[in-house]
Protein backbone atom coordinates (compact mmCIF):
# COMPACT_ATOMS: atom_id res chain seq x y z
CA UNK A 1 0.00 0.00 0.00
CA UNK A 2 3.04 2.53 0.39
CA UNK A 3 4.45 2.13 -2.53
CA UNK A 4 0.92 2.56 -4.41
CA UNK A 5 0.82 5.51 -2.65
CA UNK A 6 4.36 6.83 -2.91
CA UNK A 7 4.06 5.85 -7.09
CA UNK A 8 -0.08 7.64 -7.39
CA UNK A 9 0.53 10.88 -5.07
CA UNK A 10 -2.03 12.78 -7.60
CA UNK A 11 -4.45 15.80 -6.43
CA UNK A 12 -7.21 13.81 -5.27
CA UNK A 13 -5.39 11.37 -2.66
CA UNK A 14 -6.95 12.53 0.19
CA UNK A 15 -9.94 11.95 -1.06
CA UNK A 16 -9.07 8.26 -1.32
CA UNK A 17 -10.19 8.10 2.53
CA UNK A 18 -13.52 7.35 1.59
CA UNK A 19 -13.25 4.21 0.15
CA UNK A 20 -10.51 3.25 2.61
CA UNK A 21 -13.24 3.49 5.44
CA UNK A 22 -15.55 1.45 3.33
CA UNK A 23 -13.11 -1.11 3.12
CA UNK A 24 -12.35 -0.86 7.11
CA UNK A 25 -16.42 -1.69 7.74
CA UNK A 26 -16.50 -4.30 5.04
CA UNK A 27 -13.57 -5.71 7.08
CA UNK A 28 -15.47 -5.53 10.40
CA UNK A 29 -18.34 -6.90 9.32
CA UNK A 30 -17.06 -10.02 9.79
CA UNK A 31 -16.35 -11.20 5.95
CA UNK A 32 -16.32 -14.66 4.68
CA UNK A 33 -12.38 -15.95 4.41
CA UNK A 34 -13.06 -15.75 0.61
CA UNK A 35 -14.46 -12.45 0.27
CA UNK A 36 -11.45 -11.12 2.30
CA UNK A 37 -9.13 -12.44 0.00
CA UNK A 38 -10.48 -11.59 -3.35
CA UNK A 39 -10.99 -7.76 -1.48
CA UNK A 40 -6.61 -7.62 -2.01
CA UNK A 41 -6.56 -7.78 -5.48
CA UNK A 42 -9.44 -4.72 -5.98
CA UNK A 43 -7.41 -2.85 -3.16
CA UNK A 44 -3.88 -2.74 -5.58
CA UNK A 45 -5.62 -2.49 -8.91
CA UNK A 46 -5.69 1.13 -10.22
CA UNK A 47 -9.51 1.40 -10.29
CA UNK A 48 -9.96 2.78 -7.04
CA UNK A 49 -7.03 5.00 -7.60
CA UNK A 50 -8.61 6.03 -11.32
CA UNK A 51 -12.17 6.53 -9.92
CA UNK A 52 -10.74 9.11 -7.54
CA UNK A 53 -8.85 10.89 -9.56
CA UNK A 54 -11.74 11.43 -12.02
CA UNK A 55 -13.74 12.59 -8.76
CA UNK A 56 -16.40 9.31 -8.66
CA UNK A 57 -15.76 9.43 -4.83
CA UNK A 58 -18.89 7.72 -4.36
CA UNK A 59 -18.50 5.20 -7.21
CA UNK A 60 -15.39 4.51 -5.80
CA UNK A 61 -16.61 4.02 -2.10
CA UNK A 62 -19.25 1.19 -3.23
CA UNK A 63 -16.82 -0.74 -5.24
CA UNK A 64 -15.32 -2.83 -2.45
CA UNK A 65 -19.09 -3.90 -1.25
CA UNK A 66 -19.73 -4.98 -4.97
CA UNK A 67 -16.30 -6.75 -5.30
CA UNK A 68 -16.90 -8.61 -2.59
CA UNK A 69 -21.05 -9.39 -3.27
CA UNK A 70 -19.77 -10.37 -7.09
CA UNK A 71 -17.21 -12.63 -5.72
CA UNK A 72 -19.49 -14.71 -2.85
CA UNK A 73 -22.75 -14.66 -5.21
CA UNK A 74 -20.56 -17.09 -7.63
CA UNK A 75 -20.40 -20.93 -7.17
CA UNK A 76 -17.25 -22.57 -6.56
CA UNK A 77 -15.30 -23.45 -9.81
CA UNK A 78 -11.61 -24.46 -10.87
CA UNK A 79 -9.19 -21.60 -10.41
CA UNK A 80 -6.08 -20.75 -12.97
CA UNK A 81 -3.26 -22.54 -11.83
CA UNK A 82 0.24 -20.64 -11.99
CA UNK A 83 3.29 -22.07 -13.15
CA UNK A 84 5.95 -19.67 -11.58
CA UNK A 85 9.48 -19.77 -12.32
CA UNK A 86 11.39 -18.67 -9.01
CA UNK A 87 14.68 -17.69 -11.29
CA UNK A 88 17.76 -19.76 -10.13
CA UNK A 89 19.54 -19.13 -6.40
CA UNK A 90 18.98 -15.72 -5.25
CA UNK A 91 15.15 -14.25 -4.44
CA UNK A 92 15.24 -11.08 -6.38
CA UNK A 93 15.86 -12.92 -9.77
CA UNK A 94 12.45 -14.06 -9.62
CA UNK A 95 9.57 -11.54 -11.94
CA UNK A 96 7.53 -8.83 -10.76
CA UNK A 97 4.43 -11.03 -12.08
CA UNK A 98 5.80 -14.14 -10.56
CA UNK A 99 5.80 -11.92 -6.78
CA UNK A 100 2.33 -11.19 -7.56
CA UNK A 101 0.87 -14.66 -8.51
CA UNK A 102 3.22 -15.77 -4.81
CA UNK A 103 1.08 -12.83 -3.13
CA UNK A 104 -2.29 -13.81 -4.57
CA UNK A 105 -1.90 -17.65 -4.02
CA UNK A 106 -3.95 -19.36 -1.45
CA UNK A 107 -1.79 -22.53 -1.83
CA UNK A 108 2.19 -23.10 -3.07
CA UNK A 109 3.54 -26.30 -3.97
CA UNK A 110 7.29 -25.49 -4.24
CA UNK A 111 10.59 -27.10 -5.13
CA UNK A 112 13.79 -28.08 -3.18
CA UNK A 113 16.12 -25.40 -4.80
CA UNK A 114 13.54 -22.56 -4.10
CA UNK A 115 14.99 -19.21 -2.23
CA UNK A 116 13.12 -19.56 1.89
CA UNK A 117 12.71 -15.90 0.98
CA UNK A 118 10.55 -15.76 -1.39
CA UNK A 119 7.86 -17.72 0.67
CA UNK A 120 7.76 -15.02 2.72
CA UNK A 121 6.39 -13.17 0.31
CA UNK A 122 3.05 -15.27 0.79
CA UNK A 123 0.15 -14.27 2.41
CA UNK A 124 0.06 -15.38 6.01
CA UNK A 125 -2.80 -17.60 5.39
CA UNK A 126 -1.19 -19.36 2.31
CA UNK A 127 -0.50 -23.22 2.89
CA UNK A 128 2.71 -23.92 1.37
CA UNK A 129 3.27 -27.31 0.17
CA UNK A 130 7.03 -28.38 -0.09
CA UNK A 131 7.46 -31.30 -3.45
CA UNK A 132 10.81 -30.86 -3.88
CA UNK A 133 12.92 -33.85 -5.64
CA UNK A 134 16.07 -34.69 -4.23
CA UNK A 135 18.26 -36.56 -6.72
CA UNK A 136 17.95 -40.59 -6.34
CA UNK A 137 14.88 -39.93 -3.73
CA UNK A 138 11.81 -38.62 -5.37
CA UNK A 139 9.42 -38.66 -2.42
CA UNK A 140 7.05 -36.70 -4.14
CA UNK A 141 6.39 -38.48 -8.03
CA UNK A 142 4.99 -36.24 -10.26
CA UNK A 143 1.82 -37.88 -11.08
CA UNK A 144 0.83 -37.11 -7.19
CA UNK A 145 2.18 -33.96 -7.55
CA UNK A 146 0.04 -33.39 -10.61
CA UNK A 147 -3.44 -34.78 -8.55
CA UNK A 148 -2.76 -32.25 -5.85
CA UNK A 149 -2.57 -29.30 -8.41
CA UNK A 150 -5.81 -30.60 -10.16
CA UNK A 151 -7.56 -31.60 -6.50
CA UNK A 152 -6.32 -27.94 -5.08
CA UNK A 153 -7.78 -25.59 -8.43
CA UNK A 154 -11.05 -27.28 -8.75
CA UNK A 155 -11.40 -26.11 -5.51
CA UNK A 156 -11.39 -22.77 -6.45
CA UNK A 157 -8.26 -22.16 -4.97
CA UNK A 158 -5.51 -20.12 -6.63
CA UNK A 159 -2.43 -22.54 -6.97
CA UNK A 160 1.10 -21.27 -7.81
CA UNK A 161 3.60 -24.53 -8.60
CA UNK A 162 6.61 -22.20 -7.96
CA UNK A 163 9.65 -24.22 -9.81
CA UNK A 164 13.00 -22.85 -9.39
CA UNK A 165 14.79 -21.68 -12.85
CA UNK A 166 12.06 -21.14 -15.68
CA UNK A 167 9.00 -23.71 -15.53
CA UNK A 168 9.55 -24.32 -19.45
CA UNK A 169 13.21 -25.25 -19.29
CA UNK A 170 13.24 -28.94 -18.01
CA UNK A 171 11.46 -28.57 -15.09
CA UNK A 172 8.10 -31.13 -16.04
CA UNK A 173 6.05 -27.92 -16.77
CA UNK A 174 4.51 -29.29 -19.67
CA UNK A 175 3.56 -32.41 -18.05
CA UNK A 176 2.04 -30.32 -15.23
CA UNK A 177 0.00 -28.15 -17.47
CA UNK A 178 -0.89 -31.32 -19.83
CA UNK A 179 -2.31 -32.70 -16.54
CA UNK A 180 -4.43 -29.61 -15.58
CA UNK A 181 -5.35 -29.13 -18.94
CA UNK A 182 -6.78 -32.92 -19.02
CA UNK A 183 -9.60 -31.59 -16.33
CA UNK A 184 -10.65 -28.35 -17.91
CA UNK A 185 -8.09 -26.12 -15.54
CA UNK A 186 -6.54 -22.82 -17.35
CA UNK A 187 -2.67 -22.13 -16.82
CA UNK A 188 -1.10 -19.43 -16.81
CA UNK A 189 2.86 -20.10 -17.42
CA UNK A 190 5.43 -17.12 -15.64
CA UNK A 191 8.43 -17.33 -17.14
CA UNK A 192 11.72 -17.06 -15.01
CA UNK A 193 15.47 -16.96 -15.60
CA UNK A 194 16.55 -20.38 -16.69
CA UNK A 195 19.70 -21.68 -14.49
CA UNK A 196 22.18 -21.20 -17.76
CA UNK A 197 21.35 -17.63 -18.06
CA UNK A 198 22.48 -17.23 -14.67
CA UNK A 199 25.47 -19.37 -14.97
CA UNK A 200 26.80 -17.52 -17.68
CA UNK A 201 26.05 -14.06 -15.83
CA UNK A 202 27.51 -15.92 -12.81
CA UNK A 203 30.76 -16.06 -14.95
CA UNK A 204 30.70 -12.58 -16.05
CA UNK A 205 29.87 -13.42 -20.24
CA UNK A 206 27.10 -14.05 -22.38
CA UNK A 207 25.59 -17.26 -24.09
CA UNK A 208 25.69 -15.55 -27.60
CA UNK A 209 28.40 -13.00 -28.44
CA UNK A 210 27.88 -11.46 -31.88
CA UNK A 211 31.42 -12.83 -34.29
CA UNK A 212 31.85 -15.43 -31.73
CA UNK A 213 28.99 -17.87 -30.34
CA UNK A 214 25.93 -17.44 -33.20
CA UNK A 215 24.78 -20.84 -31.74
CA UNK A 216 23.41 -21.79 -28.27
CA UNK A 217 22.31 -25.42 -27.34
CA UNK A 218 20.18 -26.35 -23.92
CA UNK A 219 20.12 -30.10 -22.89
CA UNK A 220 20.11 -32.31 -20.91
CA UNK A 221 22.25 -35.32 -19.19
CA UNK A 222 19.13 -37.14 -18.49
CA UNK A 223 16.54 -38.22 -20.81
CA UNK A 224 13.08 -39.77 -19.36
CA UNK A 225 14.68 -43.55 -19.71
CA UNK A 226 17.85 -42.00 -17.48
CA UNK A 227 20.34 -42.31 -20.50
CA UNK A 228 22.08 -39.21 -21.47
CA UNK A 229 21.36 -38.18 -24.97
CA UNK A 230 23.98 -37.56 -27.39
CA UNK A 231 22.18 -35.43 -30.24
CA UNK A 232 23.89 -32.17 -29.06
CA UNK A 233 27.23 -33.39 -30.24
CA UNK A 234 26.33 -32.79 -33.46
CA UNK A 235 25.87 -28.85 -33.12
CA UNK A 236 29.29 -28.98 -30.70
CA UNK A 237 31.18 -27.16 -33.49
CA UNK A 238 32.84 -23.56 -33.64
CA UNK A 239 31.05 -20.53 -32.88
CA UNK A 240 28.26 -23.03 -30.98
CA UNK A 241 27.77 -23.02 -27.50
CA UNK A 242 26.44 -25.50 -25.59
CA UNK A 243 25.05 -25.74 -21.83
CA UNK A 244 24.07 -29.03 -20.20
CA UNK A 245 21.58 -29.26 -17.29
CA UNK A 246 22.07 -32.04 -14.78
CA UNK A 247 25.37 -33.47 -16.26
CA UNK A 248 27.46 -33.72 -13.02
CA UNK A 249 26.69 -37.13 -12.21
CA UNK A 250 27.04 -37.79 -16.18
CA UNK A 251 30.57 -36.51 -16.44
CA UNK A 252 32.20 -39.81 -17.50
CA UNK A 253 29.48 -40.77 -20.22
CA UNK A 254 29.34 -37.01 -21.66
CA UNK A 255 33.30 -37.82 -21.88
CA UNK A 256 32.66 -41.07 -23.75
CA UNK A 257 30.72 -39.81 -25.83
CA UNK A 258 32.73 -36.51 -26.60
CA UNK A 259 35.57 -39.29 -27.20
CA UNK A 260 33.78 -41.10 -29.50
CA UNK A 261 33.01 -38.09 -31.58
CA UNK A 262 36.91 -37.24 -31.36
CA UNK A 263 36.07 -33.96 -29.91
CA UNK A 264 37.66 -34.62 -26.61
CA UNK A 265 41.08 -32.94 -26.90
CA UNK A 266 39.30 -30.17 -28.85
CA UNK A 267 36.82 -28.63 -26.30
CA UNK A 268 36.93 -26.27 -23.36
CA UNK A 269 33.99 -26.93 -20.37
CA UNK A 270 32.86 -24.10 -17.90
CA UNK A 271 31.11 -25.50 -14.53
CA UNK A 272 29.26 -23.10 -12.76
CA UNK A 273 27.54 -24.69 -9.71
CA UNK A 274 24.80 -22.94 -7.44
CA UNK A 275 24.72 -20.05 -9.61
CA UNK A 276 23.52 -16.84 -8.00
CA UNK A 277 23.76 -18.31 -4.56
CA UNK A 278 26.77 -18.26 -1.25
CA UNK A 279 27.80 -21.42 -2.59
CA UNK A 280 28.33 -20.96 -6.55
CA UNK A 281 31.49 -21.89 -7.32
CA UNK A 282 33.02 -22.28 -11.00
CA UNK A 283 35.71 -24.47 -12.27
CA UNK A 284 37.13 -24.69 -16.09
CA UNK A 285 38.81 -27.58 -17.70
CA UNK A 286 39.92 -29.12 -20.66
CA UNK A 287 36.92 -32.31 -21.70
CA UNK A 288 39.55 -34.83 -20.73
CA UNK A 289 39.88 -33.66 -17.29
CA UNK A 290 35.90 -33.34 -16.47
CA UNK A 291 35.14 -36.41 -14.41
CA UNK A 292 38.49 -35.64 -12.57
CA UNK A 293 38.02 -32.24 -11.79
CA UNK A 294 34.13 -32.62 -10.65
CA UNK A 295 35.41 -35.17 -8.26
CA UNK A 296 38.72 -33.06 -7.17
CA UNK A 297 36.67 -29.65 -6.55
CA UNK A 298 33.67 -31.84 -5.48
CA UNK A 299 31.26 -30.10 -7.58
CA UNK A 300 27.61 -31.16 -7.23
CA UNK A 301 24.34 -30.41 -8.64
CA UNK A 302 22.23 -27.97 -9.78
CA UNK A 303 24.90 -27.22 -12.00
CA UNK A 304 25.47 -26.02 -15.42
CA UNK A 305 28.33 -27.49 -17.87
CA UNK A 306 29.17 -25.19 -20.62
CA UNK A 307 30.98 -26.81 -23.80
CA UNK A 308 32.26 -25.40 -26.56
CA UNK A 309 35.34 -25.66 -29.27
CA UNK A 310 38.81 -24.39 -28.69
CA UNK A 311 38.79 -20.83 -30.47
CA UNK A 312 42.32 -21.43 -31.65
CA UNK A 313 40.72 -24.12 -33.64
CA UNK A 314 38.27 -21.99 -35.87
CA UNK A 315 39.44 -23.27 -39.00
CA UNK A 316 39.83 -26.32 -38.57
CA UNK A 317 37.81 -29.20 -40.30
CA UNK A 318 35.27 -29.86 -37.63
CA UNK A 319 34.03 -33.25 -38.88
CA UNK A 320 33.54 -36.13 -36.73
CA UNK A 321 31.90 -39.89 -36.57
CA UNK A 322 28.79 -38.72 -35.58
CA UNK A 323 27.57 -42.73 -36.58
CA UNK A 324 30.05 -43.93 -34.00
CA UNK A 325 28.18 -42.18 -31.48
CA UNK A 326 24.96 -43.24 -32.38
CA UNK A 327 25.91 -46.58 -32.99
CA UNK A 328 27.03 -46.71 -28.95
CA UNK A 329 23.87 -45.55 -28.08
CA UNK A 330 21.84 -47.62 -29.81
CA UNK A 331 23.21 -50.66 -28.53
CA UNK A 332 22.71 -49.06 -24.84
CA UNK A 333 19.19 -48.09 -25.36
CA UNK A 334 16.65 -50.10 -26.13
Amino acid sequence: MKTKLEKRPGSALGDVRAPMVRLRDLLMDSLSLRSLQNLWPWVTSRSMWDENERGTKRDAARAPAKSTEETSSKRVRSAPVALVGAGPGSSDLITLRGVRRIQEADVIYYDRLIDPELLQLARRDARLVYVGKAPGCHSWPQDKINSFLVAAAKQGQRVVRLKSGDPGVFARGAEEAQALCAHGIDVEIVPGVTAASAAAAAIGGFLTERGRNDTLVLTTAHKADHSTPPGWIQHLSCGARVAVYMGVSKASEILNLLEMAGLSDKTDVEIVAHAETTQQKVTRCKAPMLATVIERDRITNPAILFFSIHESLADEDMSFEWGKVEAHCETRVP
